[in-house]
Formats: structure tokens, sequence, C-alpha cells
């Protein structure tokens, strides 16, 4: 993939606590607009080959099988402890949804469904390496951003050789409050079973 355009990069602070534990806050208004865009129809996560993932889909306007597919990806590490970070926020959202919440984990499984109905994705599918995700929803639309570091800079964070990092905003995934809830409860059942397996 190119560079990432100077306009989609932020460079935050990065904290490093006494035990070593590097903590990283992103203020969500410095966060500038992503380089692609993504309508999701319907989300899940999942593990392929050993690998979280959150699999973002547009289905085909006349079948049931996927037409386009967004795969981003995590390392374990990290996809079960932004599903830890994300509970508050997942737990907002159900409270916001309660009303007109539907039939939890619906969009989920249009995405298993979807698979299974046909052949692989008829247009492009891209693989992202996320670091960090920012969601939001405002009534009965919702977005993830999704954000990703170069290797090089995580390892000299990880050996102390940084005070600030810097990410860039690969994507920004629309959708309804609805595929948000569903997605965000796939991913902590997901992160709950990596977990557990520990």
């Amino acid at each position: 993939m190119a560079s990432p355009n100077a306009s989609s990069v932020v460079t935050v602070p990065v904290h490093r606590t006494a035990d070593g534990t590097l903590t990283i806050n992103i203020d969500a208004e410095m966060v500038p607009e992503a380089e692609r865009r993504f309508a999701v129809v319907c989300a899940r996560a999942a593990v392929r080959h050993g690998s979280p993932q959150l699999q973002l889909a547009q289905l085909d306007p006349l079948g049931d099988a996927i037409a386009r597919l967004v795969v981003v990806r995590f390392t374990r590490e990290r996809f079960i402890e932004r599903a830890r970070t994300n509970e508050v926020f997942r737990l907002q959202l159900e409270e916001q949804l309660a009303q007109n919440r539907g039939v939890p984990g619906m969009y989920s499984e249009l995405v298993a469904a979807g698979a299974a109905a046909g052949s692989p994705p008829t247009s492009a599918t891209w693989m992202i390496d996320a670091e960090v995700e920012l969601a939001s929803f405002s009534g009965t639309r919702a977005s993830m951003v999704f954000l990703a570091s170069s290797g090089a800079g995580l390892a000299l964070l990880a050996k102390g050789k940084l005070t600030t990092t810097t990410f860039f905003a690969d994507l920004e995934a629309t959708m309804s409050t609805q595929v948000l809830a569903d997605l965000m409860l796939s991913w902590k059942t997901v992160a709950g079973s990596l977990e557990a397996a520990t």
C-alpha cells in the first residue's frame, strides 16, 4: 500500500507506567478524515487461520452472497484488549437501542450466511492491519475509524525509544447502529473465547 496522505496522520503522546505498560490516549477530535470509506451492510468478528479479525461486508443487492468485504486484522492481544476497552461503549449503544434493537446477532449471522451463499466477493476485498479503532453513533447511524501504524514505529515504541507515535486513519466504515451493536457483541464473544482458550 502507498504511504498515507499527510492529512490522514495523527501523532499522539505515549505514556509508560512504572511497570512498563504503554498507554496511548487518542482524542477523537484529533483524528483526521480516513483515506478510504466503506458502507457496511453486515459485520462480525471471527478468527481465521489464527488471526482475530473484523469482517465488514456488503451483500449482493440481488442475493445473499457477499459482494465486497473488508477484513480488519488485529493481533490477538490487541483484539482482546480492544474488546474489553469497548465494553462500556457497547453497553451504552445497547441501552440506546433497547426500544428498537431487533434480533441481536442478526447482522453478524448475515456475514456467515453470505459467505456460505456463493462464490468469493465479486468486487474489491481489502485487508487492513489495525492498532486502534474509534467507534461512534448518533441516532440510527454509526461509524468506526480504523487507525494503523508502521511495524517499525511499533517496534521502536515497544523498545521505549519513542515518546510519541503516529497513526494514520486508514478506513472509515459507516453502518447502522444495529450493525455496530451486532459487531460489538460478536467482538466481545470472540474475544471472550480467545481469552478462555489462553
